[in-house]
């Protein structure tokens, strides 16, 4: 993963990895949710819901949007990475599917992540 300091907020941030291998994929994940996270102590210092609340929703739904948008990625380029090889041995085409395996799951983590999210938000902003 490559880092990215934003010197205005000073953070770091990473690029979201490149191709669809795994464990760069999931490093990936593992960082940026730490937005969801930071959420609910976002969320619990707002001190006018009225106006504060959708921004920091918006913000993480971008976010989240955004981690879903590779995952679907990935997801579709492993099953034509299946559908398209003629495998020379089992396992290759076994580690793939395991891959495409995980990576629907990472796709259902995310799924719980974003209802989580919305269960807070709705409790405090609404």
């Amino acid at each position: 993963m490559e880092p990215i300091h934003n010197a205005d907020t000073n953070t770091i941030t990473y690029k979201p990895p490149r191709g669809c291998n795994y464990q760069d994929l999931k490093d990936y994940l593992v960082f940026s949710r730490k937005d969801n996270d930071n959420f609910v102590y976002e969320i619990n210092k707002i001190k006018s819901p009225e106006t504060e609340c959708e921004a920091v929703w918006e913000k993480l739904h971008n976010k989240t949007l955004f981690r879903c948008e590779i995952i679907k990625n990935c997801i579709n380029l492993t099953k034509k990475d299946i559908e398209s090889n003629n495998f020379s041995n089992n396992s290759e085409k076994i580690k793939l599917q395991n891959k495409l395996n995980m990576l629907n799951m990472e796709l259902e983590v995310e799924e719980i992540i974003k209802d989580q999210a919305k269960k807070v938000f709705h409790k405090i902003c609404r």
